[in-house]
């Protein structure tokens, strides 16, 4: 289906028939099949890993997704260049024949545990009850919607650029890159060292920082200041969310883990697009530097109320996950894969 997507919006600018709706509509379609396949790809990696190698998996995985952030508009603005407008569509469709010769590469997947066949309604009632009163998920979710909501944007990075350091087109690129610069050295950090003991703690720990490096930008006048800043945020962004994923996947029971793992897209994937616009309708209100300051200090306050009011979430650690079923049970790893 994204095949599909993509290839329809090369075969409308090749023939001369594209409309900024088409754009719409593909965007649309292509966000709701990344909501599922995001799910179905989380809930598989213990079906291919040991349980002890979860969050392992978890920091490959994140390293192939930065690191194709990074080069992918690259590529598209080099194939526009030479080939034209439409082939980064085909470019992109010719992608996913790999990504399904992949799929059917893989042997020996341990089998999914059979369960009682229930409606789509009840299922996705009873993720989002469980995700609720599960106290460390819980604890997780609230993270995430705030961090979602006041992270650093394009639109926050491009006020700054305008009205604090008045650069232009250039310069805004520049900064634009520094997050996802930041992102993979922190990729490298926790594949070189691990993923830390106390997960819990180290999530709180990280948006603390985060917000203080936001409350930094929103004050600095410097290019260079800003654009180092930027690079630590992308940083702490890539340390907290792999992490906060390894947490989710290993707190999440197996019968649980698709629909926990649904419901987290949903707030990343769905709240995300939030950060943009309210940066633009506080910037409008209170100016630039201030609605920084204060997404900054909305970090900062979450962090601590999580921190303060979720102590399973705070005393949680990656190996009691890993040794141990939310409900206290020992876990077995499936069947060796090849």
């Amino acid at each position: 289906m994204a095949l599909l997507a993509s290839a329809a919006i090369g075969v409308l600018i090749v023939t001369g028939r594209i409309e900024p709706w088409h754009l719409y509509v593909q965007t649309a379609v292509v966000a709701a099949i990344t909501a599922f396949d995001v799910a179905v790809r989380q809930a598989l990696f213990p079906r291919l890993v040991a349980r002890r190698h979860v969050a392992d998996s978890v920091t490959l995985s994140s390293t192939a997704g930065r690191a194709s952030a990074l080069i992918g508009p690259a590529i598209g603005g080099l194939a526009i260049v030479a080939l034209g407008p439409s082939s980064p569509f085909f470019l992109n469709a010719a992608t996913f024949l790999a990504l399904m010769g992949a799929v059917v590469l893989m042997r020996d997947v341990a089998p999914r545990v059979p369960t009682e066949r229930v409606a789509f309604r009840h299922e996705l009632v009873d993720g989002i009850r469980h995700v609720w009163h599960a106290p460390t998920l819980s604890g997780i979710l609230k993270l995430e919607i705030v961090f979602g909501i006041f992270q650093v944007n394009p639109v926050m990075v491009a006020i700054v650029a305008q009205e604090v350091l008045h650069v232009g087109a250039d310069g805004l690129g520049v900064l634009l890159s520094a997050p996802a610069i930041g992102s993979l050295v922190g990729i490298g950090l926790l594949l070189a060292i691990g993923q830390p003991r106390r997960g819990g703690r180290f999530v709180v720990a990280c948006q603390l920082a985060y917000a203080a490096a936001l409350v930094t930008f929103a004050v600095s006048g410097l290019f260079g200041l800003s654009l180092a800043i930027l690079a630590v945020t992308g940083l702490l962004d890539v340390l907290t969310t792999v992490t906060r994923l390894s947490i989710m996947q290993l707190a999440a029971p197996g019968h649980m883990r698709g629909r926990v793992m649904a419901n987290m897209r949903t707030v990343t994937g769905g709240i995300g697009p939030l950060a943009q616009a309210q940066s633009g309708f506080l910037a409008s209100l209170i100016g630039g530097p201030l609605a920084i300051a204060v997404a900054g200090a909305a970090l900062a306050l979450s962090a601590t109320v999580v921190g303060r009011t979720s102590p399973e979430l705070w005393d949680s650690t990656i190996r009691e996950l890993v040794d141990e079923d939310v409900d206290g049970r020992p876990q077995a790893d499936p069947q060796p894969v090849a």
